[in-house]
């Protein structure tokens, strides 16, 4: 027994090691397991940066877009998909990246938040991706027909 807490010496040297193993101390009872988890965020981390692309709406013929910015490292990015699905990356270094597709001429909204820890999600950051590969259709002419011949030669 080490003076002044009743534990054994066995106790404190599994305690001071950090391990969080099943096997018990001279008086029985088995020390708490240590889990090496941050604990869960209670408030919701500032919402990410965006850094890519550089307007909203952004507008671009391309079928593909990144989607990138800065976060809190640690913290996991979440990418609100239009038909209500997410796609999660970790930020790594500061920084995160998402690169999506269509082939469809229209405009598309994305919402970009950051989560810690299993904590609450922040506040969104909103995109809109306007895709627009196809020419609009050439204007037509209206008009009586004998505005659109030339009767006359030209001097």
């Amino acid at each position: 027994m080490l003076p002044g807490n009743g534990r054994s010496a066995a106790w404190v040297l599994v305690m001071a090691l950090g391990a969080g193993c099943a096997s018990k101390g001279d008086n029985g009872a088995s020390p708490p397991a240590a889990s090496g988890a941050p604990e869960p965020r209670t408030q919701a981390p500032a919402a990410p940066n965006l850094r890519l692309p550089t307007s909203s709406p952004f507008l671009s013929a391309q079928d593909q877009l990144e989607i990138a910015g800065d976060c809190d490292a640690g913290n996991t990015v979440v990418l609100g998909l239009p038909d209500e699905t997410q796609r999660t990356t970790p930020c790594t270094g500061g920084s995160f990246s998402f690169t999506v597709s269509s082939t469809t001429d229209g405009s598309t909204d994305y919402k970009v938040r950051q989560q810690a820890h299993g904590g609450p999600l922040s506040e969104a950051r909103a995109l809109t991706w306007v895709r627009a590969a196809r020419a609009p259709d050439a204007p037509g002419l209206e008009g009586p027909a004998a505005l659109l011949t030339r009767t006359s030669p030209v001097t």
